[in-house]
């Protein structure tokens, strides 16, 4: 040891601070690039069919059933919202391991960009 960690405060202001832990809870939300949620969640938000098709454009057979199944449940017509979407998904030929809803998620920014499909 030197004679520099022998070395004691001979201040009557000198203080031993412990250094203590804080732990800072961070929001995930915040930073993670998760979206915050939409205002009606995610099953109460509505959309609706604006084309099945369009010309030159051929889409995976899992985003086909999704515009087939808004067009069985009349979404060209009036806008259904995507709980009901996802109901009836596998009715309508969806033939898949995953969810209905992964499905339909994974799917959505494609459909909505390309015009297929829009927010009511």
């Amino acid at each position: 040891m030197t004679a520099v960690s022998k070395k004691k405060a001979t201040s009557k202001k000198a203080t031993v601070k412990t250094a203590s832990a804080t732990l800072k809870v961070v929001d995930p939300a915040g930073n993670s690039g998760i979206p915050a949620p939409a205002p009606k969640g995610f099953d109460g938000r509505k959309i609706k069919l604006v084309a099945l098709s369009k010309e030159n454009r051929r889409l995976p057979n899992q985003a086909v059933v999704v515009l087939n199944t808004l067009k069985a449940l009349g979404a060209d017509k009036k806008p259904v919202t995507q709980a009901e979407l996802i109901g009836a998904m596998l009715e309508n030929g969806l033939k898949t391991v995953q969810t209905p809803k992964r499905i339909y998620t994974f799917y959505r920014k494609d459909l909505l960009e390309e015009g297929y499909i829009a927010y009511a």
